[in-house]
């Protein structure tokens, strides 16, 4: 069952549907929390919060394209937040671990990054970005075949002709983000 329908059914109000999805990501949005937060318990809480957020707020998500991106948003901002707020504490008693403050300077880079190549998908047309996206959500050709209702060796060719372009988009961003941090 895909993520779409899934999430059709989650705005629906059905907590079966809610309770599949959470099966099927949890551990993976853990570990998203954990990358950022270096701690297990609370990336946990992390992911059950923005769960319970997504859950009460879902009627209010019309225009959600993807809702395992959208998830891993909502879960990078909750971390950020937690990392700024933590930040804010060590200041006022001005300490700021140095391996702290390298773990911020990380994030900052990742979502630089992520920011910067999630703009280069959107300039891909709409189902190449669709292909690349399910790609990054950990989908096979094959999987992504089935899901757009395309051949698999249209997603091979398509893929391969999106990955080249972005290649081309993003190599001298990245290399302007490593000038702008280093």
């Amino acid at each position: 069952m895909g993520n779409d329908f899934l999430f059709t059914r989650i705005k629906q109000g059905d907590e079966k549907a809610l309770e599949k999805f959470t099966k099927e990501n949890y551990l993976f949005f853990c570990a998203l929390a954990n990358r950022y937060v270096n701690d297990v318990q609370e990336a946990e809480d992390i992911v059950q919060e923005v769960l319970i957020r997504l859950w009460e707020n879902r009627r209010h998500y019309q225009d959600i394209t993807c809702l395992r991106s959208f998830v891993y948003t909502m879960i990078r901002n909750q971390s950020l937040n937690l990392i700024r707020n933590r930040k804010r504490s060590s200041q006022h008693f001005h300490l700021l671990p140095e391996e702290e403050e390298n773990n911020f300077f990380n994030i900052l880079v990742e979502e630089e990054s992520n920011r910067l190549l999630f703009n280069a998908i959107n300039t891909l047309a709409p189902q190449s970005a669709a292909i690349i996206q399910l790609s990054l959500q950990g989908l096979k050709n094959e999987e992504i075949a089935r899901e757009l209702s395309i051949s698999e060796n249209t997603v091979k060719v398509l893929k391969y002709r999106s990955l080249k372009k972005l290649r081309q988009l993003l190599h001298h961003r990245i290399f302007n983000i490593l000038a702008f941090y280093i």
